[in-house]
């Protein structure tokens, strides 16, 4: 008889739990843990999931480390709480379910995961152990008077938009899937970076998210020339920009701009909160923050079991 594994408990579960994050969900970690492998750590109660906690493990040189694969802010715990909980309850129940899920996880010489901002009390794994930090990203959770939300604006944002519209820019609906990797190869040679993925993996990506109903990618062009591009997925509470990319090589026009406000009228319509998924670069962080956004800290959790790695780490600093 074949034994039933946490993956497969977990691959039923996302099919019913519809509040599963977009980065925790199976198909998720399955097109993008494509440089190692990944499993779930799994608490139940009389044959029910109560709590999950998907990782992914690769090799680093000769480490072996617990990250975040590529294209993916946070995973962390999921938890179903009791309904009607007491907080005083609720913080003790947090106690225990983590403490179950930290043992759970494997020996590892690094563990790195950014969790769900949804997730507020990371105590027991600082009582384990694990250095927490914070990351940020920024979001839109108030979508139902555009209007409105457009005056939010900054000036400078609302004038790209508008220069957008005025210079001939349209945005429409695309799956040329090459079009968009040529486009995000610009951005990453005029920044002398390589791009972090291959054609074959946006592909798989985008083909997942197809499969699930969970993505939408947008092209802002004119006279049949791309000038940005945007891949967004999303899950029943958020729509995140996961990846977005201008040709440097052109005058853009605000052509950037007006995509983003058309994904922000997208997510709109689907009651869905817009999630820019953060970054820590400054220059970013001012355009996010530009569309009237509201600066979400979410916990990273770190720890290092390696000895060596330690001892490189106190010489470094």
């Amino acid at each position: 008889m074949t034994k039933i594994t946490n993956i497969d408990k977990y691959r039923a579960f996302c099919k019913i739990e519809k509040d599963i994050p977009l980065f925790n969900q199976d198909w998720w970690l399955d097109a993008v843990c494509d440089k190692g492998y990944w499993d779930v750590a799994l608490v139940e109660k009389n044959n029910e999931i109560i709590a999950s906690m998907p990782y992914y493990i690769k090799k680093k040189f000769i480490f072996t480390a617990i990250t975040l694969p590529t294209l993916t802010q946070t995973m962390g715990p999921y938890i179903k709480y009791p309904k009607e909980q007491k907080y005083s309850t609720s913080l003790s129940w947090d106690k225990k379910i983590m403490q179950e899920l930290i043992e759970q996880l494997p020996k590892v010489d690094i563990f790195t995961q950014g969790f769900n901002y949804s997730i507020i009390n990371t105590l027991p794994f600082y009582w384990r152990g694990y250095q927490l930090s914070i990351g940020y990203t920024y979001i839109i959770d108030k979508l139902d008077n555009l209007e409105e939300l457009f005056n939010s604006f900054s000036s400078s944002t609302r004038k790209e938009i508008r220069k957008a519209k005025k210079n001939g820019i349209e945005v429409i609906d695309s799956e040329d899937i090459e079009t968009f990797y040529k486009i995000n190869q610009i951005t990453y040679k005029k920044q002398g970076l390589k791009i972090p993925y291959s054609l074959n993996f946006i592909k798989n990506l985008y083909q997942k998210g197809k499969e699930n109903n969970a993505v939408v990618m947008k092209f802002a062009l004119k006279d049949d020339e791309v000038y940005s591009v945007g891949l967004y997925f999303y899950d029943k509470e958020r729509l995140y920009a996961v990846v977005g990319s201008s040709n440097r090589e052109l005058k853009l026009y605000g052509s950037e701009y007006l995509l983003i406000w058309e994904m922000i009228q997208f997510a709109s319509k689907k009651s869905l909160i817009f999630d820019f998924k953060g970054s820590m670069i400054e220059r970013i962080e001012s355009r996010m923050s530009s569309f009237g956004t509201i600066q979400k800290s979410y916990p990273i959790i770190t720890k290092t079991n390696s000895k060596l790695l330690r001892i490189g780490r106190d010489i470094i600093s």
